[in-house]
């Protein structure tokens, strides 16, 4: 098969991107390790994560789920006789009203950052609003960049164009590594400037392979032309979603400001660990999954739909459940091997590890939760999904209120981790109500054999908590006994692998 051949195929597209994303998260990887040792966790680390955060935060809410409503609406105006012109009217026209909010949202923060700043953490003291502001002023601009990565990444999406977010998977966390290995100041100002040059890189890229695909940019700004009125009303839910998640993320660092001075730093490393495994899968499935599930729905193949959401779902657990237990047993391991250097102390290692046990779950929780939401938004269904946010943003708030007084930042972590269970839930409920989804991991034949395969991990774990083992030697042991999980799961899950790759194989494009 030729390459190009290839990267027109459904498998091969979710091995690239993934393969990419996996470059860069460990380039990410090395940033995170080199800021922890460099300067610790500290009231600068707490007022420069939340700054270079909150443009990402704000602008989230037009960010998220962006191939879900672009990549259906794209296709439909394009298939229904508009042709390509047309449906780069309504994409023009969507990127012009969403520069001149965005703008207004980055003046704001230019002129006002400690004001924005009070809102999301208001009990940053004098000295440590004052290191935000600095940090907000330089990342302002980033929520724009990201308007325009996530959006022309989508167009590229519909005409399955993935090479440009292969490469920004991994060149952008490049300039903060350098950054930080031949420019660091104690000031964290330099690193703050490489974020901002890194967003500028990835608006950039995509918009260029936007134009070299054959787009050309109509200055157009409409809301009642161009079925912008169709658009929004399909957005409407999925914004609100959006900003649903952002409340999650922002509740997070918003209660840590009230514990002990580091808590947004100790969520801030152990997440970055959670989110390698996660983005990793999401971006690799979530590059196939809408637009062929979106292009099933629309022939009206309903049983293929089932048992294509059924299976990438049961595949998907089979890959990330190994990887959340590991991560469970070994939390203290992995800190230790990753931060334990320079200012990041074995204090910040205890404190950090208990959180990272408390996220632990989210591995598995995080990419199935994605995977749901990304199937309902593929039969052009929003409202429920924005319904299911809104109950687990709740449920987030309350658990980690009542956790937190207990366990402090581990506590929030862990209702962060009980609320996206309980979205999964709601979504499993709905599909298999709506669709017919096959909870496969609860056959009992599959059940018996996913017990027989988790033997090894659980072996692995007893006989090397009762030795002498160093860290590093302890999560070599462990990745050897999730190796032995992937072998044994190969052999009595392959009808379901073949069934994966047939499915793939039928519905490419």
């Amino acid at each position: 098969m030729k390459f190009a051949e290839k990267m027109k195929n459904p498998l091969w597209i979710m091995l690239l991107l993934t393969a990419g994303n996996l470059l860069g998260k460990g380039l990410g990887f090395l940033r995170d390790v080199l800021i922890s040792n460099y300067y610790g966790v500290s009231s600068q680390t707490d007022a420069f994560f939340l700054a270079i955060s909150i443009p990402t935060i704000i602008i989230g809410i037009f960010t998220n789920s962006t191939d879900s409503v672009i990549v259906p609406q794209y296709a439909r105006i394009s298939a229904n006789g508009g042709g390509r012109k047309a449906a780069d009217s309504f994409f023009s026209n969507v990127i012009n009203i969403l520069t001149v909010l965005v703008g207004i949202v980055t003046i704001v923060m230019l002129l006002m950052p400690e004001k924005v700043l009070y809102i999301f953490a208001p009990q940053f003291d004098v000295e440590q609003r004052s290191m935000a502001a600095v940090f907000l002023r330089i990342a302002a601009p980033m929520g724009l960049f990201h308007i325009f990565y996530c959006f022309f990444v989508a167009y590229l999406l519909c005409y399955q164009k993935t090479g440009v977010r292969v490469i920004l998977s991994f060149s952008t966390n490049i300039i903060v590594v350098l950054t930080l290995l031949l420019f660091r100041d104690d000031s964290m100002h330099n690193i703050a400037w490489a974020y901002l040059l890194s967003g500028l890189v990835t608006a950039l890229l995509p918009m260029i392979g936007s134009y070299r695909s054959g787009y050309r940019h109509r200055m157009v700004l409409s809301v009642r032309n161009y079925d912008f009125p169709a658009f929004f009303k399909f957005f409407l839910p999925v914004m609100g979603s959006a900003l649903l998640g952002d409340l999650l993320l922002y509740s997070d660092r918003f209660l840590s400001s009230f514990l002990e001075t580091g808590s947004l730093s100790l969520l801030n490393y152990a997440s970055k660990i959670i989110n390698i495994f996660d983005n990793i899968l999401v971006v690799g499935v979530g590059a196939v999954i809408l637009p062929m599930l979106t292009r099933i729905h629309l022939k009206k193949e309903y049983e293929d739909f089932r048992k294509t959401i059924s299976c990438i779902c049961f595949i998907s657990v089979l890959f990330l459940l190994p990887i959340a237990i590991s991560c469970i047993f070994y939390a203290r391991e992995a800190i230790e091997v990753i931060y334990y250097r320079g200012a990041f102390t074995q204090e910040d290692v205890s404190k950090t590890s208990v959180v990272l046990i408390g996220y632990g779950l989210q591995i598995l929780l995080l990419p199935m939760h994605f995977i749901l939401i990304k199937t309902l938004h593929s039969m052009q269904n929003t409202s429920l999904p924005f319904r299911i946010s809104c109950i687990t943003c709740v449920l987030n708030i309350v658990f980690s209120v009542i956790m937190m007084q207990y366990l402090s930042a581990a506590g929030i972590a862990l209702g962060t981790t009980a609320s996206t269970l309980a979205g999964c839930i709601l979504l499993v409920a709905v599909l298999r109500k709506k669709i017919g989804f096959e909870l496969r991991l609860l056959f009992p034949s599959n059940l018996l054999k996913l017990l027989l395969c988790l033997i090894p991990l659980w072996g692995c774990f007893l006989f090397v908590s009762g030795t002498a083992f160093s860290a590093i030697q302890k999560l070599l042991c462990g990745g050897a006994a999730a190796l032995v999980f992937y072998c044994l799961a190969a052999v009595f899950f392959r009808g379901e692998l073949k069934e994966l790759k047939t499915v793939l194989d039928k519905n490419q494009k």
